[in-house]
């Protein structure tokens, strides 16, 4: 099968190659054709072998008779360990519930022997342990409690894991005997393994004093082949070349400066991560599928999809099969949050209807999300003096073409009716689905990337969810407010410094920046999509507007709330500054919901268990529940609020569904707000 639901990880998986990944299940790096990867974690780390994706969830270990073990996920305790082993456990186990015992599953499927002869060069067995006891392992230095091996004539202890590390061993990637050193690398070295790169842990490592070339454990116990076929990468088999030297990369056309995989016959050389990339990928930065291809030097100024740097040959890139106007960085092509994972090469072509909707005749149509009724086109250019909202979008419709139902009150802008049924988007590895508000539970939805919550529209995949608004913005945004243009990022990304947006100075964990040396504006997806023009009652049907802040003389007072403005963040006021407000004060919490709405508030119990099985986390949280109806603010002075216990000039205000005419104003009243209050 393609893709898998695997129980105890939150994304599908996918069959997939993992060379040089760990392995979640057997902690073991893989060097592996086969096997299954998340599309959606952080650089599709996450990895299972294909034996312990299939593994039977019952078993019983010879070391631990009396019980059978049960296989689980762990990834909400994230400091248990291997009771044979002695390393951490990743995110799924065996485990027996009576006796509180984790086991990988790799030393589940390949237990102990119960007794070793002249290990190590020690005289003398060494016997399996088979009872959970505290103990400093002789060989690494660790402290662990675990079942380990032990001499019972001069109690040396062991790793089960650390019986195969010799004081001297020969290793296939060097020619010389390496030593073992438990107080770290000498000071001639570069504190790195030779193949991997890494720093070492707690300072063991094996090392070579003729060569200056030292290894870490974990590429000692599972090395990389020496010899690597990969038909998509090159014809030639690849052959690994150990040890400190210089390249560059002819895959990426990075700098390098360890162990690549080489080519003796064409003189080539690749990263260890990059002769294995894929031949035909997804891209969310585009709608068609892109290919590896050898980018020669054009003549054209072709730029990154992703880094927005420039594409330089010759060396290896990504270009469109369907387009020649866009290319990206091999590594750009497949890093975090670009590539969902899958290798399209040799899989048939996806077959999707985008269209959201069929012509019936002239202006009429059918769309998707209204099939019972038809919807006609209305282009007059007209103000639309009642108070309708696009159902897509739940913005006014004001002076835009829209569709309107012949039979009932549901509309559409024009723009809106036209939003693709599938899209992909800089927000999502994953392909997003456009789904209407009838489909989502209580007819409402949070955007994941502005946070608002919103009864429109919204473009979903898996669990992540985007109102149409955040979607319909992408990069490079020009914006109004910055003379250079924008191009999406996410802090989850490390980039080495907070980001803060420019409109209302939070810390921006999603959003907008400018790629400018020494230029640091940045708007969050929330700030991005403020509309730039809002009528409010109030204000006498006069529009206020989106003001960037700056030195403008202006009154220092919000016309709502009556607090002092910042000028240095955004603002809404009229064309001659005599009303101001804040941006919260002017659209309000509730900008994204439509009248009739309901909203269900929870109550949770101060004092809620934490359950280490349930997917959500804790068990038996919620103690109440209360039910909200949006409903338009039509009073001359406005209802009270039942939490702030202020008159609220809001368009929009959420009021009780159990008949006893309770309002309230906003969210932070809302999750103040107790049944039980009177």
């Amino acid at each position: 099968m393609d893709e898998v639901s695997f129980p105890y990880h939150e994304h599908p998986l996918h069959r997939s190659g993992g060379f040089g990944l760990l392995c979640a299940g057997c902690v073991k790096v893989a060097y592996s054709s086969d096997g299954y990867r998340c599309s959606e974690c952080y650089g599709h780390r996450f990895f299972l072998h294909k034996e312990c994706a299939e593994s039977p969830l019952q078993i019983t270990l010879s070391s631990h008779p009396q019980h059978p073990l049960h296989f689980i996920g762990t990834y909400h305790d994230h400091e248990k360990t291997c009771h044979l082993c002695g390393d951490y456990i990743s995110e799924v186990s065996y485990h027996c519930f009576t006796c509180h015992i984790y086991v990988h599953i790799g030393c589940a499927r390949d237990p102990p022997m119960p007794v070793i002869k002249n290990p190590m060069d020690h005289r003398g067995f060494l016997t399996l342990v088979t009872q959970i006891m505290g103990f400093t392992c002789d060989v690494c230095g660790g402290e662990s409690h675990s079942y380990c091996y032990m001499c019972h004539h001069c109690y040396f202890f062991c790793h089960i894991g650390c019986i195969s590390l010799y004081p001297e061993i020969t290793h296939p990637s060097h020619p010389h005997p390496l030593r073992f050193l438990e107080n770290g690398e000498p000071h001639y070295s570069d504190g790195k393994c030779g193949l991997c790169g890494e720093e070492f842990e707690n300072g063991r490592l094996y090392h070579c004093s003729a060569c200056n070339y030292s290894l870490d454990l974990t590429c000692v116990k599972y090395p990389p082949p020496l010899s690597y076929v990969s038909p998509k990468t090159h014809e030639h088999e690849l052959t690994l070349l150990p040890g400190n030297m210089s390249f560059t990369c002819d895959a990426c056309g990075e700098y390098g400066y360890r162990s690549p995989y080489a080519c003796h016959q064409c003189d080539i050389k690749f990263h260890q991560t990059c002769f294995d990339l894929p031949l035909l990928i997804n891209n969310n930065r585009h709608d068609h599928p892109i290919h590896r291809t050898y980018l020669f030097d054009r003549g054209l100024d072709l730029f990154c999809g992703v880094c927005h740097g420039k594409l330089d040959g010759p060396s290896e890139a990504y270009v469109c099969v369907s387009c020649d106007n866009f290319a990206v960085h091999s590594i750009c092509a497949t890093g975090f949050r670009v590539w969902d994972g899958r290798e399209l090469k040799g899989k048939p072509d996806e077959m999707e209807d985008t269209e959201p909707f069929r012509v019936v005749n002239g202006n009429l149509i059918n769309h998707f999300s209204h099939e019972e009724h038809e919807l006609r086109l209305k282009n007059d250019g007209n103000v639309c003096q009642d108070n309708i909202h696009c159902r897509a979008c739940v913005r006014p419709i004001d002076t835009d073409p829209f569709y309107s139902c012949t039979q009932c009150d549901f509309v559409l802008h024009e723009t809106c009716a036209n939003l693709p049924r599938t899209k992909r988007h800089p927000l999502s590895t994953t392909k997003l689905t456009l789904t209407s508000s009838e489909n989502f539970p209580e007819g409402s939805f949070t955007c994941d990337a502005c946070k608002r919550h919103s009864s429109g529209f919204g473009y979903s995949s898996g669990s992540l969810c985007f109102d149409v608004q955040c979607i319909s913005i992408s990069e490079p945004l020009n914006h109004d407010s910055h003379p250079h243009a924008l191009y999406c990022f996410s802090v989850c990304c490390p980039l080495g410094r907070d980001e803060y947006c420019n409109a209302c100075g939070k810390t921006c964990h999603l959003g907008f920046r400018c790629n400018i040396p020494d230029c640091d504006f940045a708007l969050d997806y929330g700030c991005a999509t403020l509309p730039k023009m809002v009528t409010r009652r109030e204000s006498n049907d006069h529009p206020l507007f989106l003001r960037y802040g700056g030195n403008v003389s202006v009154r220092f007072q919000c016309h709502v709330c009556k607090k002092k403005l910042d000028l240095k963040k955004w603002f809404y006021a009229n064309g001659h500054y005599s009303t101001a407000s804040h941006v919260k004060c002017t659209v309000g919490d509730f900008s994204g919901l439509t009248e009739g709405t309901i909203i269900t508030h929870c109550q949770y119990d101060p004092d809620r268990i934490w359950d280490p099985y349930s997917i959500w986390g804790f068990k038996n949280d919620v103690i109440s529940e209360c039910d909200f109806e949006v409903v338009a603010n039509d009073s001359i002075s406005g209802p009270c609020c039942h939490v702030c216990r202020s008159r609220s000039n809001m368009s929009l205000m959420l009021k009780t569904s159990d008949g006893s005419g309770r309002y309230i104003c906003s969210y932070d009243c809302l999750s103040g707000f107790h049944p039980a209050r009177v």
